[in-house]
């Protein structure tokens, strides 16, 4: 199993899966793990994101982007990927129990 402290300073992509209204639809970011105050972020570059934390049970989802993957993934230079699936919240959900990332994926 592979943890995000060994990615420190390299690429990741994070594929955001969002299965709205029956159809899928994929976004992908290229940034770079760092370290944080509690384990690991995610930060874009150019920073207009801030960075959002990597949770660690997140870590058994790091998968090698395989060769012929990359150019499905932007032509991605990032080594790993980690897979996220995104749903809508429920208008009564408790906001602490979810990670904001800061990313719209509708934008």
């Amino acid at each position: 199993m592979y943890h995000f402290e060994d990615l420190l300073n390299h690429l990741l992509a994070v594929v955001f899966i969002d299965e709205a209204d029956g159809k899928e639809r994929w976004q992908v970011q290229t940034g770079v793990v760092v370290a944080a105050e509690e384990g690991c972020a995610f930060l874009i570059p150019p920073s207009t994101h801030p960075a959002f934390r990597l949770l660690p049970e997140w870590a058994e989802r790091l998968k090698p982007i395989p060769q012929k993957l990359r150019q499905t993934l932007g032509n991605s230079e990032a080594d790993f990927a980690i897979y996220v699936h995104v749903v809508a919240l429920p208008k009564d959900a408790d906001l602490g129990d979810y990670s904001p990332t800061g990313i719209n994926l509708n934008a």
